[in-house]
């Protein structure tokens, strides 16, 4: 399964030129991506007719005249950079996977300022170059990126046959991931279906010594329990699965899913436990913005407004220097409210206005009538601190809340994010 949304490859990128000026860094942006996105499609191994060495050449030194004059510009310019110089070996060397790091990253980049259909293009143009002599981690990593995307975009039935398509692609270790990815496709709407091919799962990757694949399992299950109001069983499988993580990145997913259930059940100070870490050191905007939300969330609950103004300022400060805008509203939004909760609603609001103006200035569309929807129910919150934490919690959950205290309370936030 291998698909274009559009009949001209990288037509989208071209459509920037219609709702911008020609001189200016949106439309010239949109000519880089489609000229260098252009140039990867000469590696594609399935192409009937390959492209000579010199016509190659030409088109690198066009290609890379018109983007290294964009270098220092914009947010995109770092990806389209390494890709014209990563681009010649990979020609060379008949080696397509070795641009797979810059175009994941490219893809990464347009998604966090929700270029949706552009960032279909760029995975599927990757998908595209595939084949059999791709390292097999490569090609595994290439298909989990895209079908992540196609849930993220609604097109589940997209990514399950991507996912069966990939099969044949991998090993024995590869096919427990896979298989793992698309259990996930069945949350929220068919958890329980889903938690059980996670148990499943879970023994088969236990008797293979899967490590890797134990530590996703555990942390899809607790995603299928919570989906299923039953955080209190959520909770134990997500804290396995942060000590079995080998990764910072899924040692850090796994203690957000620990604190969103820990917060469920109302043990709020070891929710902030939890909370902070991810909201620190995450690589992945989306988990480093949903933690910060949380925290911030959790501190106006239980009422320590100074920590709470402390994380408030800190998430203010790293919106300028990790712009992400389409994850960053959920923060904005829970700062508000705890403003709000602290009876500060006039400052909440204008908090919201300056937010909206400056994620829409940096390509959140969907920023704007987000913020001002919760403006409107600031009202509803405004003087409602919520002390009430569990005073007992379950043996199960309590050996969590033990183990999360020793990652310690939430420190002051560096002044340098």
């Amino acid at each position: 399964m291998k698909t274009r949304l559009y009949q001209l490859p990288h037509q989208v990128f071209l459509a920037r030129t219609e709702t911008s000026p020609a001189t200016s860094l949106e439309a010239r942006f949109g000519h880089a991506d489609f000229l260098v996105l252009r140039l990867v499609d000469l590696l594609d191994p399935s192409r009937r007719d390959p492209v000579s060495r010199d016509a190659f050449q030409y088109q690198v030194v066009a290609s890379a005249r018109f983007v290294r004059e964009l270098e220092h510009e914009g947010l995109e310019a770092p990806y389209l950079v390494s890709l014209i110089d990563e681009v010649p070996l990979a020609f060379e060397m008949k080696e397509p996977w070795r641009l797979w790091t810059s175009l994941c990253c490219l893809s990464i980049n347009l998604q966090d300022r929700e270029r949706w259909e552009e960032v279909s293009d760029v995975l599927e143009t990757t998908w595209h170059l595939v084949d059999d002599h791709w390292p097999e981690g490569e090609s595994l990593s290439v298909a989990l990126r895209l079908g992540e995307h196609y849930v993220r975009i609604g097109r589940t039935a997209d990514a399950a046959r991507l996912y069966r398509a990939a099969v044949r692609r991998v090993n024995e270790g590869g096919k427990r991931a896979l298989r793992v990815a698309q259990a996930a496709l069945l949350v929220p709407g068919e958890a329980q279906r889903a938690e059980g091919r996670y148990r499943r799962l879970l023994r088969e990757a236990a008797r293979a010594r899967d490590r890797c694949a134990e530590t996703d399992v555990e942390l899809g299950l607790a995603h299928a329990l919570l989906a299923q109001g039953r955080a209190i069983e959520a909770a134990p499988h997500a804290w396995r699965a942060h000590q079995l993580a080998e990764h910072p990145v899924n040692s850090g997913d796994a203690l957000l899913t620990v604190a969103v259930a820990l917060e469920s059940v109302g043990a709020l100070r070891s929710a902030a436990q939890a909370y902070w870490s991810p909201s620190l050191g995450h690589p992945r905007p989306t988990v480093r913005w949903g933690a910060l939300a949380g925290l911030v969330r959790v501190l106006s609950r239980i009422g320590d407004r100074m920590s709470f103004e402390r994380w408030r300022r800190f998430g203010e400060r790293i919106g300028g220097d990790m712009p992400s805008p389409s994850f960053e509203v959920e923060f904005v939004i829970e700062a508000a409210r705890g403003l709000a909760r602290f009876g500060f609603s006039e400052a909440a609001r204008r908090f919201l206005s300056s937010a909206a103006a400056r994620l829409h200035d940096l390509g959140c569309a969907s920023a704007a009538p987000r913020l001002l929807k919760a403006g409107g129910e600031l009202d509803h919150v405004a003087g409602g601190l919520d002390l009430v934490e569990a005073k007992e919690l379950p043996a199960a959950l309590k050996a969590v809340a033990d183990g999360v205290a020793k990652v310690g309370d939430p420190p002051s936030p560096p002044d340098n994010p």
